[in-house]
């Protein structure tokens, strides 16, 4: 069970793939550095943690720039994010501590719920509906 575990969750390992396709943890550094660097103003931070905390931030980005939709969608929050914080800082960072909870949790779910999910393209049908 652990073993099956194991190999469901590392299919997800970016850097495993990255490396596996010939990627360099340089390359794959500066390829972060590049998709987030619009998004952080300390440039600093931004190569201190690329490697560690911001690379799932990166694929986020690359996967919202891919659809123009979500993009725009994106952008707007961003540009609110910007517009309260400089109205007022400090409350800004008290509503996203009030919700960070709630939404790590709710972003923890979906994960597992994706991670975890076993195809049911071979399962009969009845079995969801629960009819014998």
């Amino acid at each position: 069970m652990r073993k099956k575990y194991i190999a469901q969750t590392s299919q997800f390992d970016i850097y495993k793939k990255l490396y596996a396709m010939g990627y360099s943890s340089e390359q794959i550094k500066k390829s972060i550095i590049n998709l987030l660097s619009p998004y952080i103003e300390s440039r600093e931070k931004l190569e201190q943690y690329a490697m560690t905390a911001l690379a799932l931030e990166a694929i986020n980005i690359n996967i919202i720039s891919s659809q123009s939709e979500w993009k725009d969608i994106f952008n707007f929050v961003l540009a609110s994010y910007n517009k309260a914080r400089e109205i007022d800082k400090h409350n800004t960072f008290a509503v996203i501590a009030y919700w960070n909870y709630d939404i790590t949790v709710g972003q923890s779910n979906y994960s597992n719920q994706v991670k975890l999910e076993v195809g049911k393209q071979d399962r009969l049908l009845h079995l969801f509906y629960g009819e014998n």
